[in-house]
């Protein structure tokens, strides 16, 4: 069948292929331009005209981030104006972007960003707990990051049907919100970040809370009868929560697993 495109007036034949000729669009009468002329105003913007002409190094940085600072809180990017609106990304793409982050870590600039928001929300302590009420209620949840999206597939394809992600807040105890619990067994998975919680191969020199140390969960959830296995955000990057995993379901062992395994060295 031949398609066809409607240009003004004319109709045009834009059929790829026809008897193994191609045709010729936009020749001569089928130009949507055939027969007008270029308007005096476009003329004058054109070569020397153009009041950007030859000033492409002479930009300031700065005006790019301020044109799009303006059009952030215009909401020129948010909702339906978003270019990813109703669109998800290809699989070999979400491959790509994981692989161009592993290794690296944030800036002293964003770690100090980071620091500065963390106390923040300490000093806002009122809200931290009625955050917390919401969750315990089922409010608002939180979706799993890209680590435990790993480690929940990983889980669905060792022991299916046997663990459950429960870091969007649904499930408590001793006042603490694991990642993954196994009911069955009393058993346990916490996914630490490195730095969030102080790893000590990758941030030996950051100090967090007690409460966000691998020896208080533990500890924490041995005295309400659980087991619990740390991994933390290098095992996952490295691969070796997979032998971290087997050795705590034949040990039962918690916790302290993840610093008995050395980082590679590449």
């Amino acid at each position: 069948m031949i398609g066809h495109h409607l240009l003004g007036k004319k109709r045009i034949d834009v059929s790829a292929n026809l008897k193994g000729k191609k045709r010729l669009f936009f020749l001569g009468t089928n130009h949507p331009f055939y027969g007008k002329k270029r308007p005096e105003h476009s003329k004058a913007m054109s070569s020397r005209g153009n009041p950007m002409y030859g000033r492409t190094k002479d930009i300031d940085p700065e005006r790019g981030k301020k044109i799009t600072r303006t059009a952030i809180e215009r909401g020129s990017y948010r909702g339906d104006k978003n270019g990813m609106f109703g669109r998800q990304h290809r699989p070999c793409s979400i491959e790509k972007m994981r692989l161009q982050r592993i290794g690296k870590h944030p800036s002293p600039e964003a770690l100090e960003k980071n620091k500065a928001t963390y106390r923040t929300l300490e000093a806002k302590d009122g809200a931290r707990k009625r955050m917390i009420e919401m969750l315990k209620r089922g409010i608002f949840s939180i979706k799993p990051n890209g680590p435990e999206k790993e480690l929940i597939g990983y889980l669905r394809a060792t022991q299916p049907h046997e663990w459950k992600y429960t870091g969007d807040g649904s499930f408590w105890v001793g006042g603490l919100n694991p990642d993954f619990v196994n009911e069955k067994t009393k058993q346990m998975i916490e996914h630490f970040g490195c730095y969030w919680h102080g790893c000590p191969s990758c941030f030996p020199n950051h100090k967090v809370k007690e409460m966000g140390t691998t020896e208080y969960r533990v500890a924490k959830y041995a005295e309400c009868g659980w087991d619990c296995l740390v991994v933390w955000e290098h095992d996952i990057r490295n691969g070796n929560y997979k032998e971290l995993f087997g050795r705590f379901l034949t040990t039962g062992q918690a916790g302290m697993l993840s610093r008995e395994v050395p980082m590679p060295t590449n």
